[in-house]
């Protein structure tokens, strides 16, 4: 059941405190930065996390770098507007709840990234234009495990639709918020998948934390916990907003930006040796062209 907002005390507030929830802002945001100055080994990979990221090795698609950070933009903005329209008289401390949760999503993602030192996807790639890109990027080119834009893009995602539904009784809103908002963030993830930017563990890792920080951090923040209680209609429109956004990237042409060549990593790295008998896998495949399966194997 929807739960009216009531003009009393009693009603469902979020709390916030100047000084510890300042501090956990300013604290984030200084430790991401610091994270951010730590020497970056520019080596490669033998070999991945699993298997099934084999197949985006070499991927490069600025059409997909392009729709990614539009979609992201789109999943941080849609919440902000959202309250502002609505007019919650709680929106002042929500947007601090807000801000809050995206500064500690900043700072874990910069210790998995600055701690594991992955290089991106794009990295393997022979295309001399891609080469040339990774060589510009310099640090950023090795910093993909997890994924910043799936990070942030879900925990703005869920944060966003969890305090605009908090105190809210109009479940057609909540559910139209949480819809989009889970569209937008699924295709953010996807879209860096498709550019080569990140492989598809580091968005499904970044998906994940970016979601228990979006539920966490608000709760930390609710005066009584039980004033949302998510519908029918909204797990419907979750459900449907992850499928939408994830099929509508994972499927999109790329246009004018054609796939780079897979190849062994930059730097002259010699293959793998094969292992004795024979080895296959069927992993993904995602290309700026598209997506689907490959096999491979040794024998």
């Amino acid at each position: 059941m929807a739960h009216p907002v009531h003009a009393d005390s009693s009603s469902p507030r979020i709390d916030v405190a100047l000084v510890p929830d300042g501090a956990v802002i300013v604290g984030s945001l200084l430790g991401t930065l610091a994270m951010s100055r730590l020497p970056v080994a520019k080596g490669r990979w033998r070999e991945e996390l699993l298997p099934f990221d084999l197949g985006t090795r070499g991927v490069s698609s600025g059409t997909h770098a392009d729709i990614s950070n539009g979609m992201i933009t789109s999943t941080l903005a849609l919440p902000v507007l959202a309250e502002v329209v609505r007019g919650d008289a709680d929106r002042l401390s929500k947007g601090v709840v807000y801000g809050e949760a995206m500064a500690i999503g900043a700072f874990l993602n910069a210790v998995a990234k600055f701690t594991v030192q992955r290089p991106r996807p794009y990295t393997y790639s022979t295309n001399p234009s891609v080469v040339r890109y990774a060589a510009r990027e310099g640090n950023e080119s090795y910093i993909s495990f997890y994924s910043g834009h799936a990070t942030t893009a879900f925990a703005a995602a869920v944060s966003g639709s969890y305090l605009f539904a908090y105190g809210n009784p109009n479940t057609g809103s909540r559910a139209l918020i949480w819809g989009l908002e889970m569209a937008f963030a699924s295709a953010t993830a996807t879209g860096r998948v498709r550019a080569g930017k990140h492989f598809p563990t580091d968005v499904v890792v970044g998906a994940a934390v970016g979601t228990g920080i979006g539920i966490l951090v608000p709760r930390a923040h609710m005066s009584d916990r039980s004033a949302v209680a998510l519908e029918p209609a909204e797990w419907a429109a979750i459900s449907g907003g992850l499928l939408l956004g994830t099929a509508a990237i994972a499927f999109l042409p790329a246009f004018a930006t054609k796939p780079a060549p897979r190849s062994e990593p930059l730097g002259g790295d010699p293959p793998t040796p094969a292992r004795a008998g024979a080895t296959w896998a069927v992993v993904p495949t995602f290309a700026p062209s598209g997506a689907g399966f490959s096999v491979r194997g040794t024998f």
